[in-house]
């Protein structure tokens, strides 16, 4: 019987308790992973693959309800060191069936291609994970990332090795990965207290973000479509945001232009031009001109158009930086007056005073005709 079967026998001996049971009880376990109801759902049916730390979370709760209910089960029925047992078997089952599936189809594994540094783990004395790495060769990164993760994050060591070695995997290995972290390491941390509240989880930020970031450099301008329809359709797309915002700001004008290609032809040109609008929301200051003239001499104007109206998003101490930048390379005064129309109607009478205090007329004299200009 497989793991998630033996998981639902379990709940017929506790006496079937409702998923929303199950989902209350867990949330009274006081873990850093939530439950949903249709997480523990979809475990119990074995729609997706069920991990250590869930596995514990529903044997808890059942064992819980079954007390409640004066009707305790066995003790080796809900004994922590059996379960662990089981979830071991049934990865050593999978993994079996994905060997023979890769042999079979002549391919190798993007998971065996990657060579993680184990020094740290030595040195460290973490023989658990250095064996479980070296056991899970064949296995998905996330089946065991984020095991490993959350144990080097509580002994406080650097993840950042890792976390790159993860996104030299293919786009649907990180995407996998991505979903796993998501799970361990939730987005939101909610309010008990107040329904309306809570704060995005660091570990979050640590683990999930850290691997965005370092997918968008390794696999930003050829596969970015891939990253994002994947991000999306794992229910993690507001993490696309900051995929588009990296790969603006880390890669060169021509790989910037051929990742925006790439969406287009994917039927994602909102994508696109999101991704125009982090160069000039986001990108260093002096290196946002070289896009501009890029997609210029390529004849995009409208791309470079998406790029100059960002600009005057963001602060005034910032757009005074990029225009000076763009007046000392001689840009085109419609370049500028471009930037000018992007500023905020709320924000132009604070950018004129500021401009006026800096004594830079021709700029001063741009922000007014875009002032000026109707609104339409």
């Amino acid at each position: 019987m497989d793991l998630a079967g033996q998981l639902r026998e379990l709940r017929a001996l506790a006496g079937n308790p409702s998923y929303r049971t199950l989902e209350r009880l867990i949330d009274r376990q006081g873990r850093r992973q939530r439950m949903a109801r249709s997480t523990i759902q979809e475990k119990m049916s074995g729609a997706s693959a069920v991990r250590l730390p869930q596995v514990l979370a529903v044997v808890e709760a059942l064992a819980e309800y079954a007390r409640l209910n004066d009707a305790p089960l066995p003790k080796r029925e809900i004994d922590p060191d059996v379960w662990r047992d089981r979830v071991v078997a049934a990865s050593k089952r999978t993994a079996g069936r994905d060997s023979e599936k890769i042999s079979s189809s002549n391919r190798v594994s993007p998971t065996r291609a990657i060579k993680w540094n184990l020094d740290p783990l030595h040195q460290a004395q973490m023989d658990d994970l250095v064996d479980l790495i070296r056991e899970s060769h064949a296995n998905p990164v996330a089946d065991w990332f984020p095991r490993v993760l959350r144990a080097m994050m509580e002994a406080e060591m650097a993840l950042t090795d890792f976390i790159e070695k993860a996104a030299e995997d293919s786009p649907q290995g990180v995407i996998s990965t991505v979903k796993a972290l998501e799970e361990e390491f939730p987005y939101w941390l909610g309010d008990d207290d107040n329904p309306w509240g809570g704060r995005r989880n660091e570990e979050n930020e640590m683990t999930v973000g850290a691997l965005i970031r370092s997918a968008a450099k390794r696999h930003g301008d050829t596969a970015s479509p891939a990253i994002i329809v994947g991000l999306r359709r794992s229910r993690v797309g507001y993490h696309v945001p900051d995929f588009l915002t990296r790969v603006a700001t880390w890669f060169l004008a021509p790989e910037i232009e051929k990742a925006s290609t790439h969406l287009r032809v994917a039927a994602l040109g909102k994508d696109a031009g999101a991704l125009f609008a982090s160069v000039g929301e986001s990108r260093q200051a002096d290196r946002i001109f070289e896009v501009v003239s890029h997609l210029q001499h390529k004849g995009k104007a409208d791309d470079a158009g998406l790029v100059l109206k960002a600009i005057g998003g963001k602060n005034v101490y910032r757009l005074r930086a990029i225009m000076a930048d763009f007046e000392k390379r001689q840009a085109p005064e419609n370049w500028l007056m471009e930037i000018a129309r992007g500023v905020k109607y709320e924000n132009r009478s604070e950018c004129i005073q500021k401009f006026e205090e800096w004594e830079d007329g021709n700029l001063v004299a741009l922000l007014r005709r875009a002032a000026e200009e109707p609104p339409f």
